[in-house]
């Protein structure tokens, strides 16, 4: 499954009091299970240009794409219920590759944002050649660096020839502005500031 949080925004009307979002993905050819659809009532923000609602969505994506998001959003005015209509994008997946000269860092992770104001996304990217990585297990965080899956990773990185290079998809809506660096680590433990990591300079795309 791929995961993306997705910011959608609703423009405040004299008298509301409550805004919901819901939300479904579904294949192209599908149509959408309201019943399966999750929701999330939206914040209030002040703007230059006036009050707006503001909410984030956590978008499940099954499979291998494409995918159409669908939502609407609902809201009650002065005790009264309204309901808007539906909406859908197309969910596209680009892949994002990082060729890394050195051999000294052995994780990377995507981070991206969609649009200037868009909630970050931070995808794990795989080291192609290497093992790929397991679920963490526990680790004593006065013992660093004796995970046994960062342990192999960090062994494989040392052993490939450079350029290392890291993979990892970015998913949004079809036609969406794309803000994305990429961050180098090579993991000692549960300790952040061992990680000696650094950040590659930004870059953006269209999907």
């Amino acid at each position: 499954m791929a995961r993306f949080y997705l910011t959608r925004e609703f423009h405040e009307i004299d008298g509301i009091e409550l805004v919901v979002a819901h939300w479904i993905v579904a294949a192209p050819s599908a149509a959408p299970d309201w019943s399966e659809a999750r929701s999330i009532a939206l914040q209030a923000f002040k703007t230059d240009s006036g009050w707006i609602r503001r909410g984030v969505l956590d978008v499940d994506c099954e499979g291998n794409g494409p995918w159409v998001l669908h939502y609407f959003f609902d809201w009650v005015r002065r005790g009264v219920y309204q309901r808007g209509p539906a909406y859908l994008e197309n969910v596209v997946a680009r892949e994002v590759i990082h060729r890394e000269p050195s051999t000294e860092y052995s994780h990377a992770s995507l981070v991206y944002n969609l649009g200037e104001s868009g909630w970050t996304n931070v995808v794990p990217m795989i080291l192609e050649g290497a093992p790929t990585p397991s679920a963490p297990g526990p680790e004593w965080p006065e013992d660093p660096g004796t995970s046994l899956a960062d342990r192999k990773l960090r062994e494989a990185a040392s052993r490939l020839t450079p350029p290392l290079v890291f993979k990892a998809d970015v998913l949004g809506p079809a036609g969406a502005q794309v803000l994305y660096s990429v961050h180098l680590a090579r993991k000692q433990g549960l300790n952040p500031m061992a990680d000696r990591g650094r950040w590659v300079p930004r870059g953006a795309l269209v999907l």
